[in-house]
């Protein structure tokens, strides 16, 4: 799995010899409040992009109308 091998290789994770990559360090995943804050802590940590993926558990639709309406909006505003 890619978490498995990009895990490993960051290094400011210090995971023990097979243990799994904590996954909420590697995703945004939540309501679209939580994926506000989340972008917003990476902006705020110093990230220049953020992008966001085909959304999982909605349809592709339903998932850019979030980030457009919500998301986007709450990110631009600071949170």
């Amino acid at each position: 799995m890619y978490l498995d091998v990009v895990g490993q290789l960051d290094p400011t994770l210090e995971l023990a010899p097979g243990e799994p990559a904590p996954m909420e360090k590697f995703v945004l995943a939540g309501t679209p409040d939580d994926v506000a804050r989340q972008a917003i802590a990476l902006i705020d940590a110093g990230a220049y992009r953020v992008e966001f993926g085909t959304p999982q558990g909605q349809t592709t639709e339903e998932g850019v109308a979030l980030l457009c309406d919500q998301v986007l909006p709450a990110v631009r505003n600071g949170g």
